[in-house]
């Protein structure tokens, strides 16, 4: 099996689940791979790990919501599963170079 096909269906997956806690043990199971293995074939395929890649995601989602202009910060956390405002203000400083309020219209 090539690596990717044992990780098939994990990235649609966390596009489903984007507004979730999904963890990467949970993703693992659903992979059948232990935690450790599926880190590994995770990297190896995408480049980056599980956590990274699903909080990227997050991070898109809530650019996107918030350019949006319908919900505020604290809304979109909590859409989102982060674990605060202050927490998804500070991985979306991180991640664009600029404060979630910059991309309200």
């Amino acid at each position: 099996v090539a690596l990717d096909g044992m990780i098939e269906g994990v990235p649609d997956q966390m596009h489903e689940r984007v507004g979730t806690g999904w963890t990467v043990q949970a993703m693992a199971r659903q992979a059948h791979l232990s935690e450790r293995r599926f880190r590994q074939v995770f990297h190896a395929v995408t480049g980056q790990s599980p956590k990274r890649f699903f909080d990227r995601l997050r991070l898109q989602h809530a650019h996107a919501l918030l350019q949006q202009g319908l919900l505020n910060v604290s809304q979109v956390a909590d859409r989102l599963a982060f674990s605060s405002p202050f927490h998804l203000s500070k991985a979306f400083r991180r991640e664009f170079g600029m404060p979630p309020s910059a991309c309200r219209p």
